[in-house]
């Protein structure tokens, strides 16, 4: 299960606690975030701008 939120759309006012933030849902920030949770063991979280995972290359094109 992916956890890509948009800041936009965060409505939740309760704090929650990660390890790691990663800013970005491309392909760069999708690896980060299978490398911290699956090998590492770390909770992270992914904030996107847009609707959806694939980064800049997806969204300007």
């Amino acid at each position: 299960m992916l956890d890509v939120v948009s800041p936009l759309a965060a409505t939740s006012t309760e704090a929650k606690l990660y390890d790691a933030l990663i800013i970005g849902a491309g392909f760069a920030g999708m690896y980060q975030l299978h490398s911290l949770r699956d090998r590492q063991g770390l909770s992270a979280h992914v904030l996107e701008a847009g609707d959806g995972v694939g980064g800049t290359w997806y969204w300007n094109r």
